[in-house]
């Protein structure tokens, strides 16, 4: 099964995720795991193979977090769950 037909037999519940817009909880979980894995990444290349550059490199992943968008996800999820059980 590829993912367009896991998108159209995806019967998780929409949710709203705030400055995003509405998506399936599935696709919402999917979206948390790949960013903490960029981000996952980055800080190893940053601990594994440190550079001259690696202030900037800090900075660009303090400011994927200051932009809030893993946490509106976070957030969106867990109202979700709580609202599941």
């Amino acid at each position: 099964m590829n993912l367009t037909d896991f998108m159209k037999h995806d019967d998780s519940p929409t949710i709203l995720v705030q400055g995003i817009g509405q998506m399936k909880l599935s696709q919402a979980k999917k979206r948390v795991q790949q960013m903490l894995e960029e981000l996952s990444g980055r800080v190893d290349d940053l601990v594994l193979a440190p550079s001259g550059g690696d202030q900037l490199r800090w900075k660009a992943v303090k400011v994927l977090l200051d932009r809030g968008v893993l946490q509106a996800y976070v957030n969106a999820i867990a109202e979700a769950q709580s609202k599941q059980h």
